[in-house]
């Protein structure tokens, strides 16, 4: 939410507090995907924590968060409209933003696998298997998946079950209405995906059965949940593992995708008013023997599908306007053969990839396996080489097992004027945008990315050296080095909305990395040594100083670990300024005090 959005608040609280509850997509920024848990958690271990991706400032923050859970595959964090983490689970038990046992969630998805898998070394095992639909910012409704052991069949994913969290409850910590209400159950299903009705408010939620041609679909309102209704449509990434694959609606609602780990991708057009399917296309897998190309997303603005192929070896581009997708298909990136070696034992994780997803930031993020990395697609809407790979752009606090949560998509308005636009919440633009120099020989040469949400028609960019445009995302080259107050307007017929930020242009150091990491020095005070822990390497090593209070500097040292000593045995007591050095660009300091 923006800080204009902010100060009417303050001002109308009670106007606020009734469009709260009763139309909140025309205000609410809807960042419930902004923070990101993940990590393999093992106990009080060096080196084994969980951590967490904020999305809340852009380059994202990546830290170190111990909330004690082993996240596997099952996998979710939601956050309120502002982006504040609220409950987080791993497919067995639900957590508050206090990170305690939320009230009535002890235990979700109760049965055999929640006995074997849960609380005994392992999480749920259903990867993409839970996500939240959000009401008014106070009603949550949890979709999972249920895995049930086998009879006569060879089929796991047999129940889809729903969990009813009140916000409101417990002073705001949240709690369960009711949990593991069987939804659907039949003999077999894939995953299931949600994608808001024409209306603006409500929820479609589709399931396709894995053992016949019919597609189920639910209409979720506040109220309740109509439905099942059964479609009829050819599938034709059936028969292949029933836990196994990817599927998600495109971020403007109007295709649906199943990605399997052997049949191939089937997509399909989406009517957000009936709930419809439609106009299959299929993209075989033509890969040998085993296949790992469990990976896939769409682009952020809906024109492209990424996907992964020769068991995840390469990462492929297809153009969706295309009238031959398969002909379509670009290679954008070749697996490098990097291997990750883990320390001590010397086991080698390959990087291959695996699950992405697009965040709130407008890159795809591609999950290497269980290895502590990501790749990055910095610009997934341009076509071709264009879009810009980078291989580990990331490396992580700690190791993952599998993939990142499911989002539905949140930031996504009413149709304005269908047929079922029947709840007057109007598509209100809120403007937002990134910005990164692309080339370090140009660093006056800025790149900014529109991430502006709720149906934009128009962009007016100010870049505050006299200049401005029109386009979506420019490519502005400023006159000199400076700090430029740069302001993106976006409007529509129902309203407009204005967002600002400073750029700093003529230094390339800080914005040519993907990720700041937020450094932390303890003790403080200290004795004889400092413990200085960065949550994240990059590739370029930064440096570490200290000065006196006369400004001299005293002690500086490069870290390349996570968590570095620092002695200060030599130094007599007093305060200490520290700064945490990239290239020549301080990016963080602080104050210590010695004994």
């Amino acid at each position: 939410m923006l800080l204009s959005h902010y100060t009417v608040m303050n001002k109308h609280l009670f106007f606020a507090i009734f469009i709260l509850c009763n139309m909140p997509l025309s205000l609410f920024s809807q960042k419930h995907d902004y923070f990101w848990i993940d990590g393999l958690y093992s106990g009080p271990i060096e080196g084994f924590r969980n951590f967490k991706i904020d999305f809340s400032v852009f380059p994202p923050e990546i830290e170190f968060f111990n909330v004690n859970l082993l996240i596997t595959a099952t996998n979710l964090s939601v956050s309120n409209y502002e982006g504040k983490l609220i409950m987080y689970s791993d497919g067995c038990v639900i957590f508050n933003a206090h990170l305690e046992i939320m009230q009535g969630a002890e235990t979700i998805n109760e049965g055999f696998y929640n006995n074997l898998l849960c609380g005994s070394g392992g999480g749920y095992g259903v990867i993409h298997g839970i996500f939240g639909l959000p009401f008014a910012d106070s009603l949550f409704l949890l979709m999972h998946h249920r895995m049930l052991p086998y009879d006569d069949g060879d089929c796991l994913l047999r129940e889809l079950l729903t969990t009813k969290v009140d916000m409101r409850a417990d002073n705001g910590l949240g709690a369960i209405v009711y949990k593991d209400s069987v939804l659907l159950s039949i003999d077999c299903m894939q995953l299931a995906c949600a994608n808001k009705h024409a209306n603006g408010r409500d929820w479609w939620v589709v399931v396709p059965d894995h053992k016949s041609d019919i597609f189920y679909r639910f209409l979720v309102s506040p109220e309740e949940i109509q439905g099942p209704w059964a479609q009829s449509l050819a599938n034709p990434t059936r028969d292949s593992f029933d836990t196994c694959g990817w599927s998600e609606f495109s971020p403007n609602g109007e295709m649906f995708m199943i990605n399997a780990c052997d049949k191939g991708i089937a997509v399909y057009d989406f009517d957000r008013c009936s709930g419809m399917l439609s106009n299959l296309r299929h993209i075989p897998d033509t890969t040998e023997n085993e296949s790992r190309n469990i990976g896939a997303t769409f682009s952020p603005n809906s024109r492209l599908l990424y996907a992964t192929r020769g068991n995840a070896d390469r990462l492929v581009q297809y153009d969706l306007a295309h009238p031959d997708l398969v002909q379509s298909e670009t290679t954008v990136a070749v697996w490098d053969s990097f291997y990750y070696v883990t320390p001590g034992s010397g086991t080698k994780i390959w990087t291959k990839f695996l699950y992405m997803y697009p965040g709130p930031d407008g890159k795809i993020y591609n999950w290497t396996s269980s290895a502590p990395f990501m790749h990055l697609i910095h610009y997934p809407n341009r076509k071709g080489a264009a879009c810009a790979v980078e291989q580990r752009a990331v490396q992580l606090p700690n190791f993952v097992a599998s993939a990142n949560s499911y989002y539905p998509h949140y930031r996504l308005g009413p149709i304005d004027g269908s047929p079922c636009d029947t709840l007057s919440i109007d598509n209100r633009p809120v403007a937002l945008f990134r910005h990164e120099i692309e080339d370090t020989l140009a660093p006056l040469q800025v790149t900014f990315t529109d991430l502006s949400y709720y149906e934009p028609a128009e962009w007016h960019w100010d870049f505050g050296d006299g200049s401005t445009s029109t386009d979506t995302s420019p490519v502005h080259v400023f006159p000199s080095s400076n700090v430029y107050q740069v302001c993106l307007t976006v409007r529509n017929a129902n309203a407009e909305d204005t967002y600002c930020k400073p750029v700093t242009v003529g230094t390339v150091s800080a914005p040519e990395l993907p990720f700041l990491p937020k450094l932390t020095v303890h003790p403080n005070p200290c004795v004889d040594f400092l413990t200085v822990q960065q949550p994240a390497l990059m590739k370029i090593v930064p440096r570490f100083s200290l000065a006196d209070v006369f400004g001299r500097l005293v002690l500086e040292q490069a870290l390349s670990d996570f968590s570095s000593q620092v002695d200060v045995r030599h130094l007599p007591s007093g305060v200490y300024f520290w700064q945490y050095w990239f290239g020549h660009q301080a990016v963080q300091s602080g104050k210590v005090v010695k004994q």
